[in-house]
């Protein structure tokens, strides 16, 4: 949960959604290793992409994309 609400943005900061769609948007299975090291790798960026593109189209979207590009177009 913590993961979830440090990538989507907090009280201080803008927010890529609503706290309701991070948690569910399944971040356990897409955050898996984010922040657990100094370093991301390529995955963990897509990964984090995949969650926040979930978060961004809503709790209750259907969409498919996977990265913001393809949500956009």
């Amino acid at each position: 949960m913590i993961k979830a609400h440090i990538l989507t943005g907090d009280d201080c900061m803008s927010n890529v959604g609503t706290k309701h769609a991070a948690v569910t948007s399944e971040p356990v299975q897409f955050l898996i290793n984010f922040g657990e090291t100094y370093t991301l790798s390529a995955l963990d960026e897509a990964l984090a992409e995949k969650h926040l593109v979930r978060v961004w189209a809503g709790a209750r979207s259907t969409s498919t994309a996977e990265t913001f590009d393809h949500l956009w177009t």
